[in-house]
């Protein structure tokens, strides 16, 4: 769902930042040679498996990573935690899409509610330059998790 969200095309240069074992670039099915696929993974006993699915890995911490705007889509799966990470880790994917291009991420539901300064202004953008969508209750059960899931979107403005 999160691909299909992403309205990937052929000759797309796509992003997955903290890919863990790839599942989104899985989905993407990279048989299509026409779509080059980049993805950040901070854990190294990944890499062989991502090697296989990605035509570029790099190993090492997606947030220290400097922001080269030149992908059409990113697709993601942040980090949850108490922290914040997955705020974090969408903004700053955000900072890698060139003009017109698309972001869309798994988040956890509680980007809808919590209250705080980070999460406000935020939310805030996504209502500017995307959407907020539920996804079904347990939608990642089989992934062994049973937090509430949201799919943001975000577009950037094309440059003119």
């Amino acid at each position: 769902y999160v691909v299909n969200q992403a309205e990937i095309n052929h000759d797309h240069f796509v992003l997955e930042p903290s890919a863990g074992s790839g599942q989104l670039l899985k989905a993407l099915n990279t048989t299509d040679k026409d779509i080059y696929t980049v993805c950040y993974e901070i854990n190294p006993d990944m890499q062989e498996g991502l090697l296989e699915l990605a035509d570029e890995v790099f190993i090492n911490d997606f947030l220290l990573s400097i922001p080269e705007p030149k992908f059409d889509r990113v697709v993601m799966n942040p980090p949850f935690n108490k922290s914040r990470a997955d705020i974090h880790h969408v903004l700053h994917a955000f900072k890698f899409l060139k003009g017109g291009g698309r972001l869309v991420a798994i988040m956890p539901s509680s980007i809808t509610f919590r209250n705080d300064k980070l999460t406000n202004e935020f939310r805030d953008m996504v209502l500017s330059f995307g959407q907020i969508e539920a996804l079904p209750e347990n939608s990642f059960k089989e992934s062994g998790t049973l937090i509430d899931t949201v799919l943001v979107t975000l577009n950037k403005e094309p440059q003119s």
